[in-house]
């Protein structure tokens, strides 16, 4: 197994191009010392404008509501009054901390008619929103020009301010601390915090004169704008530490378009009765399956079988109505579901919720030990098991493989690419892809002995290990990049 070297190299350059840190520094964690020299060394934001000013103390407040020609919610949109086309409808997951999120691939809209049928308001470029939703509640932006007609959901608010402030300053001032301590004070809901648009109005903002605003603005844009580039380059380095994982899996595993996958007997006619077996029950063609398994690649010295061959695949059940059976009994079973787990965990160690003992004639028992699969929406996501418990419809459970596969490799051969191409492959369904048992079962494995398959996983866990310790370094980054960030609101909007 290659030891990544190329990613490392590349990870570097991009990194000592973005920060000014070498290799070196970078493995051997001192990239966090780096964050706190030059780069990170107090904003002349502040002093400027503090001294000149002495800071918000000298401004004016005002409430937020009283420098408004314009504070109202947005819509009350249901999905039965969306539409593919139309006007967009900016919703809370648009609205940035600071920043006006597009995300054109979860675009929602409304044809012309519902706009006049419901009496929406239209919004336009230049205008300011808020979430009154979190998270953070109260965060803001400035729509930007889409191209299309727009209106906003009902828990935006919508802000058109008076000639008195300028709309980058209160954005700028929604990302502080100030802000944000202001709005904890006013958030209710128990379940799910919100403001509302009434509580909002009543924010206390600073409002120095128009030109101070803009003044203000043009300083922090370029103080924020350095640790923001900084912040982005740790952001990028936690990617290269996954990408740079993923690529040993791959150099140890192989996927489909890289060579040459095996079928246990080895010759084409098996794999195309196994296809064209296949393809009646999932309604994938033959000649996809007999491509994708001429395709993939793996060691030549490491026989291919079917996971069906060397474990056993079944379905979890449900009891209906679910509510019914669900309990506080400690001494029920645990009811194991997709929200118990962290996508990229490795382990089902808890659940949120148990059923009653009468329940388990109608779903399935599962195992410490043995490994969950997820097999709708997010599909082919495996887990280990370290409770027993029961498993409804969503997850496939697989089981009776310690004879002939170790659980650690078990684990790292599922999430590789040889495995997860072929799951995607095998998922069918035209809204939500989901795989079931069969497909499965037919999925083609590589199959060292015990003792390889040991040795390839003390080889990825170092990989891993590795890799986790620069993303920890990168994560302490981004954490020392938001302080800076917000020190420098501070200094300003104190």
């Amino acid at each position: 197994m290659r030891e990544g070297n190329f990613n490392r190299v590349e990870r570097a350059e991009r990194v000592e191009k973005g920060l000014g840190v070498s290799s070196q520094e970078l493995e051997s964690g001192e990239v966090i010392a780096h964050a706190k020299s030059a780069k990170f060394a107090k904003s002349d934001v502040g002093n400027v404008l503090i001294q000149r000013h002495k800071g918000t103390g000298s401004w004016p407040m005002v409430r937020l509501g009283d420098v408004c020609e314009t504070l109202t919610d947005g819509d009350w949109i249901e999905s039965k009054d969306q539409s593919y086309e139309g006007i967009r409808l900016i919703q809370t997951g648009n609205v940035g901390d600071g920043r006006f999120l597009k995300k054109e691939n979860r675009a929602r809209y409304i044809s012309l008619d519902t706009f006049q049928r419901l009496k929406c308001t239209e919004i336009f470029p230049g205008d300011v929103l808020v979430s009154r939703l979190p998270e953070p509640v109260g965060r803001a932006c400035i729509v930007e020009d889409i191209g299309l007609r727009m209106i906003t959901a009902v828990d935006c608010s919508i802000i058109r301010f008076t000639k008195d402030v300028y709309a980058k300053y209160f954005v700028m001032f929604s990302q502080s601390p100030k802000y944000q301590e202001s709005i904890s004070f006013l958030v209710t809901g128990t379940t799910r915090a919100r403001i509302s648009r009434k509580n909002l109005s009543s924010i206390q903002i600073p409002l120095p004169p128009i030109k101070m605003q803009e003044e203000i603005v043009e300083r922090l844009e370029k103080e924020l704008g350095e640790a923001d580039k900084v912040a982005a380059e740790f952001k990028r380095i936690a990617e290269l530490a996954d990408e740079e994982f993923k690529a040993e899996l791959d150099e140890m595993f192989g996927g489909l378009g890289n060579g040459e996958l095996g079928t246990g007997s080895g010759n084409d006619s098996n794999r195309v009765e196994r296809a064209e077996h296949v393809e009646k029950g999932l309604g994938v063609s033959s000649q996809e399956l007999v491509l994708a398994a001429k395709n993939a690649k793996v060691a030549e010295d490491w026989p291919m079988v079917r996971l069906g061959d060397v474990c056993e695949v079944a379905r979890g059940g449900s009891p209906r109505p679910i509510k019914q059976y669900i309990t506080d009994d400690l001494n029920g079973l645990n009811w194991i579901k997709i929200g118990d787990v962290d996508a990229g965990g490795k382990y089902i160690e808890k659940t949120s919720e148990k059923i009653k003992l009468s329940g388990l004639c109608k779903t399935r028992k599962v195992n410490a030990g043995e490994f969950l699969l997820s097999n709708s929406m997010s599909f082919g996501r495996p887990y280990i098991l370290k409770i027993d418990g029961c498993i409804h419809d969503g997850w496939l459970v697989l089981r009776g493989f310690e004879s002939v596969l170790e659980e650690n490799f078990f684990y790292y051969l599922l999430r590789s690419r040889l495995v997860q191409e072929q799951f995607e492959l095998y998922a069918h369904g035209s809204t939500v892809r989901n795989l079931n048992t069969k497909s499965v079962e037919e999925v083609q494995i590589s199959l060292p002995s015990i003792s390889v398959q040991k040795e390839i996983v003390a080889k990825l866990d170092a990989a891993k290990e590795r890799c986790e310790k620069l993303k920890a370094e990168a994560e302490r980054g981004l954490r020392a990049s938001e302080n800076l960030r917000k020190a420098i609101l501070s200094e300003v909007f104190e």
